[in-house]
């Protein structure tokens, strides 16, 4: 009986295809999931939907499937307000990135902090969905979506650089393409201690570092100090008691006018302890290094990096892709 149902629905569909052609073959076309779209020449929009299978894998190439929309596409919205080509843009963006020379991570980087840094969150009441174009957004300030589109709008003054606005449910931030290596952004410094301090064979400062495991020291006076740096408060009590007690002697030194180090420690809670046997000015300056720690993806042939411009502080760092969104199902709108 099955076999009698199914072999008369074949039937009909041959008969159909056979008297109807035309509408066949754009029932067809509506039911695939890849449609083409003749290019009008108004900057179509190319809009490619994302699955990351296994979440512990970021590097491996994003499995995706192309599916590029007309005009009508609810994308098209925040694209259409990228700036691709704008004097102004690009005045601003080279001011920003003038130290970087020919480095194009250090032009990445710089226009991501100049964005987070200068260009305030500003949310938008429940229900209100008010695209800005990127100067108004400079001069006001967004939400995730206006932020996304200055960013981008910036990199697109950055040769080479391919950005696309990726849209997850309530929330929008930028993908870089374009851009290669491993570890390609520089370190970020932090200043945690500016200060001059008098110290002789009674006085002496103790700083202790906290959770910073990886900092950078610089310290000068015209008269002879002496720097340790010991694991924790318990080892800088002991050695003031004359007790045995642990220190790093690869950043410390006895004796110096000038010191410059950076050290990295296995644990958080180092101390540092500044002294001198006569007295001494000594101008000190620490500062916490931070070492962007990025996550690279394969995206339409390009290597890609995640730049969030909606978190401040280390809320997420350049090149790292929030967690909670890097899961699920993405939209991928070209903006360049």
């Amino acid at each position: 009986m099955k076999f009698k149902i199914f072999s008369l629905i074949i039937i009909v569909l041959l008969l159909y295809a056979a008297f109807f052609p035309d509408k066949y073959v754009s029932f067809l076309n509506n039911s695939t999931a890849l449609k083409k779209v003749v290019r009008d020449g108004h900057e179509p929009v190319q809009t490619v939907v994302e699955s990351v299978e296994d979440p512990e894998t970021e590097a491996a190439p994003l499995k995706t499937f192309l599916e590029p929309p007309g005009r009508t596409s609810p994308f098209y919205a925040y694209s259409s307000k990228v700036y691709k080509d704008d004097p102004a843009l690009e005045a601003l963006a080279a001011n920003i990135t003038a130290p970087c020379g020919e480095d194009v991570y250090c032009k990445v980087q710089n226009i991501f902090e100049y964005v987070r840094r200068n260009v305030p969150y500003v949310g938008e009441p429940n229900g209100i969905n008010n695209i800005l174009p990127p100067y108004e957004t400079l001069g006001k300030g967004g939400d995730c979506e206006d932020l996304s589109i200055l960013l981008a709008s910036m990199l697109n003054t950055v040769s080479g650089v391919k950005p696309y606005l990726i849209a997850v449910p309530q929330h929008m931030y930028v993908m870089a393409c374009g851009i290669a290596g491993g570890q390609v952004f520089k370190p970020t410094y932090n200043v945690v201690y500016d200060k001059s301090t008098l110290v002789s064979d009674r006085r002496y400062m103790v700083m202790e570092l906290g959770k910073n495991k990886h900092i950078r020291i610089l310290a000068q006076s015209d008269e002879k100090f002496s720097i340790m740096v010991f694991p924790g408060r318990s080892d800088q009590q002991k050695h003031m008691e004359k007790k045995p007690s642990s220190y790093f002697p690869d950043c410390s030194a006895d004796s110096v006018k000038v010191f410059s180090k950076e050290c990295v420690f296995p644990n958080s809670g180092a101390v540092v302890m500044l002294s001198g046997t006569q007295d001494a000015s000594v101008n000190m300056q620490i500062e916490s290094v931070h070492v962007p720690d990025t996550r690279q993806y394969m995206f339409d042939n390009m290597p890609c990096v995640m730049l969030d411009p909606s978190y401040r502080g280390s809320g997420a760092d350049i090149g790292e892709e929030m967690p909670k969104f890097v899961h699920g199902k993405k939209e991928a709108v070209r903006a360049w």
